[in-house]
């Protein structure tokens, strides 16, 4: 009596293997973008904002089958707010224009208000900012010595970091996993059989 035989090994399923791992390759890849551009837009809410060269600077880089996605930001200054400084002597020149532009905002708001008390002079010399007392829009000698003030301390204690991207880091987490069930349930949805048709239910 002839014995029936039927061999089935991976190489029968090659060509759907290889499609489906193509489908999750392009899912992936997708949702890391989705992902990326909703980061993005949460980044950028919470840049600090002067000019607004540092908030328009967020872009998205699409990874490759082998790179992740990236969100850069190649602004000059981004690292600096970002991650902050050992204590330096920053020059007095951006530092003095950034006080201009800001002097009128924030002395119109009465937000801030700074005046020759509102300094005092240390053993070596220096002028250190006490806090916020009386400052007048056009009174550049109460300007240059509000940013002498900052100057010194930056020598002391370094910039702060902001940590924008540090702190985005568990949302842009959160936001990947979001991304790639809602691709793979898309998919499941639109699967269909070898002859074209949806599958049965």
């Amino acid at each position: 009596m002839a014995t029936s035989v039927i061999k089935i090994g991976l190489q029968d399923l090659s060509h759907e293997l290889a499609a489906r791992e193509k489908v999750t390759r392009e899912n992936v890849r997708a949702a890391q973008i989705d992902a990326a551009l909703e980061t993005q837009r949460e980044v950028v809410r919470a840049t600090p904002v002067d000019r607004g060269e540092m908030a328009a600077s967020w872009v998205v880089k699409p990874g490759t089958g082998r790179e992740p996605t990236e969100l850069r930001n190649d602004a000059p200054h981004a690292g600096i707010i970002e991650l902050g400084t050992r204590p330096y002597r920053p020059p007095f020149t951006p530092l003095f224009e950034w006080a201009k532009r800001k002097a009128g905002d924030l002395a119109l708001g009465g937000m801030v208000k700074i005046g020759p008390q509102s300094f005092r002079r240390t053993k070596a010399g220096f002028l250190n900012y006490r806090g916020p007392k009386s400052l007048e829009e056009d009174d550049l000698d109460a300007l240059r010595a509000f940013v002498y003030g900052i100057i010194n301390r930056v020598a002391r204690v370094g910039f702060k970091p902001h940590h924008v991207m540090k702190n985005k880091l568990p949302f842009a987490q959160q936001s990947l996993r979001r991304a790639v069930e809602r691709r793979i349930a898309k998919t499941r949805g639109n699967r269909v059989t070898g002859n074209g048709s949806s599958p049965a239910k």
